[in-house]
């Protein structure tokens, strides 16, 4: 069991890198997940989010 779970979405941030791009990840429930699971023991933290689907 995870005694913390954090839920919501996350954005995918791509920046230039070169003649590319890398990608990254944020967004206020994700960055909550991040720092939560820094600060608590390890494996007590999670995450739960989905796809986004397009509108009919």
């Amino acid at each position: 069991m995870i005694p913390h779970l954090c839920v919501g979405e996350a954005m995918a941030v791509l920046r230039r890198v070169g003649a590319g791009f890398a990608t990254g990840f944020a967004g206020d429930s994700f960055n909550t997940a991040v720092y939560a699971a820094r600060a608590l023991p390890a494996g007590s933290v999670g995450y739960l989010t989905d796809r986004a689907r397009p509108a009919a």
